[in-house]
């Protein structure tokens, strides 16, 4: 094996390496839709819905989150509300969840639940084992320039086949 070679795989490896424990940058054409966190009880939405070309996909198909580069402007605490398309749950174990690599984050969502609509509002305040269409976040907002990658994780309401997406989040 020549020197060339076995330089190019080590620079290879430590990429890779890197890679994993940072975690993957947000892409350079990625376009952030801004959402204004400054009135009282603000909140944002995201919408997931299915879509043959969208960018996300799974065993269950093809999906659009929208946003799915979420700016928080306004730098105050603010609701954040994911929606998934009929046929389509968020159950024990499911949900939305940062990723580990993003080391800070998890100190931003103060509160996470499903809801059974639009409106935020659930039927209990049961901890698990509820289906629901809806996920809330209360969101902290509190480190301007933070980026966060989080995932979201649902199943089909009538097989119970799971789907995992992770679009992404930044503070402003």
């Amino acid at each position: 094996m020549s020197i060339r070679l076995i330089l190019a795989a080590t620079t290879l490896a430590a990429a890779l390496a890197g890679c994993a424990h940072f975690g993957v940058g947000v892409p350079v054409d990625a376009r952030w839709i801004a959402c204004d966190t400054s009135p009282p009880g603000a909140r944002c939405d995201v919408r997931i819905s299915r879509d043959a070309g969208g960018a996300y996909s799974c065993a269950l198909g093809r999906f659009r989150v929208d946003p799915d580069y979420l700016e928080l402007r306004g730098g105050r605490p603010v609701n954040i509300q994911w929606e998934l398309p009929d046929g389509f749950v968020f159950c024990d174990g499911d949900g939305i969840a940062l990723k580990q690599t993003w080391g800070g984050g998890p100190a931003q969502v103060f509160e996470n639940y499903g809801s059974d609509r639009k409106d935020g509002a659930r039927s209990g305040f049961e901890t698990s084992a509820q289906c629901r269409p809806f996920r809330n976040w209360r969101w902290g907002n509190t480190t301007p320039g933070g980026t966060y990658a989080y995932e979201i994780r649902f199943r089909n309401r009538t097989t119970g086949e799971r789907c995992t997406i992770d679009p992404w989040i930044r503070n402003l």
